[in-house]
């Protein structure tokens, strides 16, 4: 039986990508448990093409919804690098407000 969606259900609310591509760079992303740097919830690698969100962090989980939040913080990163806009990148204020009003978007999508 096939699934309808219903008015107002957005299907990609709460899905993380398994890659994206940004600037003509393909990222991958993947999960970590208790990473060695620290509080951190997520790490975006230029280099790697890596974007990085951990799942726990000193021992305690991390909710679903951080780890929707971290992933388009560090989806954030990805975009301003491809600019080049370091200044930019390098404003953890600046890509926190961006990243969290974009999921905020997702979050709150409606479909016709």
């Amino acid at each position: 039986m096939e699934k309808k969606i219903i008015r107002d259900e957005h299907p990609f609310r709460d899905v993380i990508p398994a890659s994206i591509r940004v600037g003509g760079k393909l990222y991958q992303i993947k999960y970590q448990s208790d990473p060695k740097n620290g509080s951190l919830l997520g790490e975006h690698s230029d280099y790697t093409t890596e974007i990085v969100i951990h799942e726990t962090v000193e021992g305690e989980k991390i909710s679903r919804q951080s780890q929707l939040e971290t992933f388009w913080h560090e989806a954030v990163h990805a975009v301003l690098c491809a600019m080049g806009r370091l200044d930019l990148n390098n404003d953890e204020t600046f890509v926190t407000t961006v990243g969290a009003m974009l999921n905020e978007i997702m979050q709150s999508a409606k479909t016709k």
